[in-house]
């Protein structure tokens, strides 16, 4: 999820690392990925999760 500060949060099960923390913990509770905080400017125009993966769209056509 992305605020509208430019924040992006994620939350969940982290088993295969899908949550973006760089390990493959759950975590019960919306989290700031530090990577993306908002100072970064980056622009997401979507962002997607599912059982297995996660991704999001930047508004420059770029996957991360």
């Amino acid at each position: 999820m992305q605020t509208d500060t430019g924040r992006v949060y994620a939350w969940g099960s982290g088993k295969y690392g899908q949550l973006g923390f760089g390990n493959s913990s759950s975590c019960p509770t919306p989290t700031l990925l530090s990577e993306f905080d908002g100072a970064s400017l980056v622009q997401f125009s979507a962002i997607s999760a599912g059982g297995y993966h996660s991704l999001a769209l930047t508004s420059k056509s770029r996957i991360t």
